[in-house]
């Protein structure tokens, strides 16, 4: 009896360590994206909901508005560079990369001024059910790998954040006006993108947590024979849960699908780089700060994809797990099968195409000679690029 009582204290004293560390999570997350222009509302604390603030709406409308004005500056910023970058840029096709990145990032520019502008209802609406889905939640125990990927997407957040504001403090004295103009904006910008995609991260990171507490319940209903009621109101609190998933897609495909292509782009090329520096013949003019931000893009690009294939499977393994619990418990719900055959369209893949957050299909053997014909490209470069560049 002792033992047992000290495991409950522990499990009690781990879960209030947890409800602690969320709440100051969301609340930090929240404040981010709002001094980001992101959202006009602030969480109160001891409320699990968002309170509007006027000033916040002033600022977010100022902020988004010299973000828009300020984009010709950050195209020639992304473009031209100057000329020390330039002279290392040798291959054609590097160029057309910074080009084709460049693009997406304006259009992902866009889609975060619209998002933080004429979706705030929305967002505010699926945190506050989230919320109060995510209160009945915490008696259940997450996967260790949710708190590992939450782990992961703060620090690389940090780490680019801090990344950005050191290159801006650096050029401050030693790059002409016109540039510090373009670096201040890159910086305006690129901490813009990280807020949305940090609120992203968090809304979805809840909506897998609350389908996994869900779940367990369901199983734990139909091991005690529990009655058809409580089965029955648990099933309207997962169809609800599709419903918000469904919002959160609605909301978010655009910037996460152009957040999702700037990504790839950026690990091509800063993996292109990162080889040129490890094997090539001459790097020593490179320093050491290039060097390990360029590191830090690599990794930040490869921990974005396994967050979101991760998240992906969680949809998808709860998807067939529960169809197969209705199938033994409920074979008359076909509505809820349905449902749930929605979310996971919304969220992974199905038969032979890719979706990509319900914006649009891939096929596999497209993607698949895409990444072949890139990785090729990218040897044929470092094979040839080496007696000019380096």
């Amino acid at each position: 009896k002792y033992s047992n009582c000290r495991i409950n204290v522990g499990q009690t004293l781990f879960s209030l360590v947890q409800i602690v560390a969320m709440n100051w999570i969301v609340v930090s997350v929240a404040y981010f994206a709002a001094l980001n222009g992101m959202s006009s509302y602030y969480p109160q604390r001891h409320r699990r909901s968002l309170q509007r603030s006027r000033y916040l709406q002033l600022y977010g409308i100022c902020h988004n508005l010299l973000v828009l004005l300020g984009l010709p500056v950050l195209l020639h910023d992304l473009f031209t560079q100057n000329p020390n970058a330039r002279a290392q840029v040798q291959s054609p096709l590097i160029r057309l990369i910074n080009i084709i990145f460049g693009v997406f990032k304006v259009l992902l520019i866009v889609s975060c001024v619209y998002c933080a502008n004429r979706l705030q209802t929305p967002i505010r609406r699926m945190f506050e059910k989230l919320q109060s889905m995510d209160k009945r939640c915490w008696t259940t125990a997450a996967p260790r790998e949710l708190h590992v990927l939450l782990f992961v997407k703060l620090v690389f957040v940090v780490v680019h954040v801090a990344l950005q504001l050191s290159f801006f403090v650096s050029r401050l004295a030693s790059s002409p006006a016109f540039y510090l103009w373009g670096s201040l904006w890159r910086l305006t910008t690129n901490n813009m993108i990280s807020a949305a995609s940090l609120l992203a991260f968090l809304l979805l990171w809840q909506t897998c947590r609350c389908n996994l507490a869900l779940q367990s319940r369901l199983e734990q209903l139909l091991r005690r024979r529990a009655q058809p009621e409580q089965v029955h109101d648990l099933l309207l609190q997962q169809q609800q849960l599709i419903l918000i998933i469904g919002d959160f897609c609605g909301i978010f495909d655009h910037i996460l699908f152009w957040d999702l292509l700037c990504t790839a782009f950026t690990g091509i090329q800063s993996g292109y780089y990162l080889i040129r520096i490890l094997f090539g013949r001459r790097h020593s003019h490179l320093s050491l700060k290039t060097a390990i931000t360029i590191a830090s893009v690599v990794f930040h690009s490869l921990a974005e994809f396994y967050i979101v294939n991760f998240l992906a499977g969680v949809v998808e393994d709860l998807k067939e797990r529960t169809n197969c619990i209705l199938r033994r418990c409920r074979p008359q719900f076909e509505s809820i099968e349905r449902t749930t055959a929605w979310m996971m369209l919304q969220m992974s893949f199905q038969s032979t195409k890719i979706q990509i957050f319900g914006f649009g299909t891939l096929n596999r053997s497209l993607v698949f000679n895409v990444m072949a014909q890139i990785v090729a490209h990218t040897l044929y470069m470092i094979q040839h690029d080496y007696e000019d560049v380096m």
